[in-house]
């Protein structure tokens, strides 16, 4: 996967410039493999961000 990276919520693989799901979190841009994990990491995104 060219543009690989892990969803933080779930830890699956996404690719990223494929993904439909994205969000920017303190100038760091995120990508995820679905709306529910998009959905969680917007409603708390420190607690998926503190841990990298």
């Amino acid at each position: 996967m060219a543009n690989a990276t892990k969803d933080p919520v779930c830890g699956m693989d996404v690719n990223s410039g494929q993904s439909h799901y994205k969000a920017e979190h303190k100038g760091k841009h995120y990508a995820f493999c679905c709306q529910q994990c998009l959905t969680k990491f917007n409603q708390n995104p420190s607690q998926y961000t503190s841990k990298h």
